[in-house]
């Protein structure tokens, strides 16, 4: 993309210094192909000047961000309505390296819609110098990221809300390995069954079953290993200092791309009530 902008100023010979909108007219857009690519791009491309004012903007920018031209064409970065104080600040330190001749890598930045709608884009920058047209520009285009973005914090909510539930919950919950030794426990496990999470690595899923229920809860272990959700299972827990715990749970497979991971098992301490 670089070297296709730098190519054009090879269209013009004159040495003398040309307005920077006149250089956007005359060479950035000479071509009908360049022209079409600017208009018609799906990304947003807006083109500055090393003063950091709006020389020009594709049509790609006005509908993403619902402003008009007046209101973004003329202006400093730094006066836009779309940036916050962040997002400027981090735009001017970006493009001041540009400036300097420094490679900036692609980032992420916070706009705002014309209606209060946050948007996020990724920021890929290039600079422009036709030191004999006597003209630096940076072209910058940005990648819609909004729905991405939102997916990712999505995710990241549901794992903060997840992380907070395996803490809090009263409720025993183990992971167990295709070799059957724990991968993870939440601390009512840790609490219930009496071990440190030092000692859960040197545990076996048939250390912490009361002998006779060893070959039934294997069973079972075998079953969600291939894929069965198994529910309403029955069994007896054995604590460190050898104390039944009667549980009732369920229990159900970890799969990535077609291969099991793990257990994840949920259980109740029932040993109060009558099974």
């Amino acid at each position: 993309m670089k070297k296709e902008f730098m190519d054009f100023s090879n269209e013009f010979r004159n040495g003398s210094d040309i307005d920077e909108y006149e250089y956007i007219d005359k060479i950035l857009m000479s071509s009908d192909r360049n022209k079409i690519f600017f208009d018609h791009s799906p990304l947003a491309i807006v083109i500055i000047s090393k003063e950091g004012i709006f020389l020009d903007a594709n049509k790609k920018l006005f509908d993403w961000l619902g402003y008009r031209t007046t209101e973004i064409i003329g202006k400093n970065f730094t006066e836009v309505p779309f940036l916050s104080d962040k997002s400027k600040n981090i735009i001017f330190n970006n493009f001041n390296k540009r400036m300097q001749g420094e490679d900036v890598p692609p980032y992420e930045i916070k706009f705002i819609h014309k209606n209060g709608m946050e948007k996020y884009g990724e920021i890929y920058g290039n600079l422009l110098r036709d030191d004999v047209r006597g003209v630096t520009m940076d072209i910058i285009m940005v990648s819609d990221i909004t729905e991405k973005k939102k997916a990712f914090e999505i995710l990241k909510d549901n794992e903060q809300r997840y992380k907070i539930l395996f803490e809090n919950t009263t409720d025993i919950i183990q992971s167990v390995n295709v070799k059957g030794r724990f991968v993870e426990v939440n601390p009512a496990w840790l609490q219930t069954l009496e071990y440190s999470k030092e000692e859960l690595h040197n545990l076996t899923l048939s250390d912490i079953l009361r002998e006779d229920e060893i070959q039934h809860c294997m069973e079972i272990f075998n079953k969600v290993c291939k894929g069965e959700s198994i529910k309403n299972i029955e069994t007896v827990f054995i604590s460190k200092t050898g104390k039944e715990i009667f549980v009732r749970g369920r229990a159900k497979g970890y799969f990535k791309d077609g291969t099991f991971i793990a257990t994840v098992g949920i259980f109740k301490d029932v040993s109060k009530r009558t099974f």
